[in-house]
């Protein structure tokens, strides 16, 4: 098992939620070892937008970087809301 950290992030719509919802999904690649807090975040550049959270997990998974990078994406391109 190859450890990596990722770095989640959220803004629209239920934050805490879709939190929730991507770290389900993340279970079925692999484990989840530790997870950070929280936290709230202003937007950058483009500011006429809602507050971000964001927070960073310590994951285990037997993937390979691409294969890995494809599932992420695949979860990343779900419908939350």
């Amino acid at each position: 098992m190859k450890k990596v950290y990722l770095s989640l992030g959220s803004s629209l719509g239920n934050r805490i939620q879709s939190f929730n919802q991507a770290l389900n999904k993340l279970k079925t690649i692999g484990n989840i070892v530790e997870t950070s807090f929280l936290y709230k975040t202003d937007p950058m550049y483009n500011t006429n937008q809602d507050f971000y959270l964001n927070a960073v997990i310590l994951f285990e998974t037997s993937k390979s970087p691409l294969e890995l990078l494809d599932r992420l994406k695949e979860i990343e391109r779900v419908k939350f809301l």
